[in-house]
C-alpha cells in the first residue's frame, strides 16, 4: 500500500526525536475526491446548473438608441434566477403619476418582438420603485439578454408600449465568477458542501497527490 511520508506524533520516554507514524496515501485521495463529488452534485449538466440556478445581477440606466422616454438620471438594480423564477428590481428616479405603471420584461435586443412580462414595479415611500416576483414555473429560456422597463397605462399589457425607461444588459454567467456560500443541492443524491470546505478538500487533496507523486 502507497504510504504519505511520515508524520511527527510526539516524542517517545527516553528518545530524542518524535515518533513517527506512516499514512496510506491512496485512500485518503479517495475519499477526498469522494467528499468532493458531494459537492459538485450530479454529473452530467453542470454548466447547465451554472447558468440556470446562479443569480445574475443587471445594473439598469438610460441608454440613448434605447430608451425613449423619462429622465436620463434613473437606474436600477435586479437580480434574476431564471431557474426559480425569482426576479427582484430596485429603480430610482421614475416619476410617479395617476395612470401610470412601470412594468418590467425580458427580451432581446436581435429580436425585439420577443418577450415576457416579469410585473410591474411597486412604489415605495422613499420614492423607489421594486419589484418582488416569484413566478411558478422557471422563466422560459429564450435568449435573453435585455431587462427593460416600460411606462404604461396599464400594470398588465400584453407587449411592451414605446415609451422604454431604463435598460440593462443580461450577461452570460461566468465560471470564475463569485461562487455562492453554499452549493446547490440538486436532489438527485447526496448533500451539498459549504464553498469553502469545497475549497479546502481540493487544496488537501492536491497535497496528497504532489506528495505521492514525489514519492515515486
Amino acid at each position: 500500500m502507497s504510504t504519505c511520508p511520515s508524520i511527527p506524533m510526539g516524542r517517545r520516554a527516553g528518545t530524542r526525536r518524535p515518533r513517527l507514524i506512516r499514512l496510506p496515501c491512496r485512500p485518503l485521495v479517495g475519499l477526498l475526491l469522494a467528499l468532493l463529488g458531494l459537492a459538485a452534485g450530479p454529473i452530467g449538466h453542470p454548466a447547465a446548473a451554472l447558468a440556470d440556478g446562479t443569480p445574475v445581477r443587471v445594473v439598469l440606466t438610460y441608454q440613448n438608441g434605447l430608451s425613449t422616454w423619462g429622465p436620463a438620471d434613473a437606474s436600477g438594480v435586479m437580480e434574476l434566477v431564471r431557474a426559480e423564477g425569482e426576479a427582484r428590481l430596485t429603480a430610482r428616479g421614475l416619476p410617479a403619476a395617476p395612470g401610470l405603471s412601470y412594468v418590467v420584461w425580458l427580451t432581446r435586443d436581435d429580436q425585439p418582438g420577443v418577450v415576457f412580462r416579469l410585473g410591474a414595479l411597486h412604489p415605495q415611500p422613499d420614492g423607489t420603485a421594486t419589484l418582488d416576483e416569484l413566478l411558478p414555473d422557471p422563466i422560459p429560456d429564450r435568449g435573453w439578454n435585455l431587462v427593460l422597463v416600460t411606462a404604461e397605462s396599464t400594470p398588465a399589457p400584453d407587449r411592451p408600449g414605446p415609451r422604454r425607461t431604463i435598460v440593462g444588459r443580461i450577461l452570460p454567467p461566468t465560471p470564475f465568477g463569485p461562487v455562492p456560500r453554499e452549493l446547490p443541492n440538486t436532489g438527485a443524491g447526496g448533500t451539498a458542501l459549504p464553498a469553502d470546505m469545497t475549497a479546502a478538500l481540493v487544496a488537501a487533496a492536491g497535497t496528497l497527490i504532489t506528495l505521492e507523486q514525489r514519492r515515486r
